[in-house]
């Protein structure tokens, strides 16, 4: 086993995204980490996956969800479950959107269209 999946082996990451190709797109960056990745579609989703698991280990957050925006979303979670790790994914990158998203707890900001070496170096700076 490499030193890279060692450090991931048995992490979970919940991967709140609704658009389909984000979602193949992340799975095909994390799948050969040793990840296991969850996903949810939709807020009412990812509030159903915190009830009935442990904290993820990171949560990729889509800011514009079919349901709730991410900001909202992450503060609902954040105020139940504060030890969370969250990150946000958005297309629709602004100065005022990034400052509200570290501002409520959001540990990193990520613009789509998403980037492996983003994503690697996210994993890598919140490394568990």
């Amino acid at each position: 086993m490499s030193i890279e999946k060692e450090k991931f082996e048995g992490k979970t990451i919940l991967v709140v995204e609704d658009d389909t190709t984000n979602r193949t797109l992340l799975k095909e960056i994390l799948k050969n980490k040793g990840i296991d990745i969850q996903f949810a579609k939709t807020g009412e989703e990812a509030l159903i996956f915190f009830e009935n698991n442990k904290i993820p280990n990171l949560v990729l957050m889509d800011i514009r969800l079919p349901d709730i925006s991410g900001i909202d979303l992450t503060k609902q979670i954040l105020t139940k479950y504060p030890d969370a790790l969250i990150v946000a994914q958005t297309a629709f990158a602004t100065p005022d959107v990034e400052e509200e998203c570290y501002s409520i707890g959001m540990k990193a900001f990520i613009t789509k269209p998403l980037n492996t070496q983003i994503i690697e170096r996210i994993l890598d700076k919140l490394a568990w």
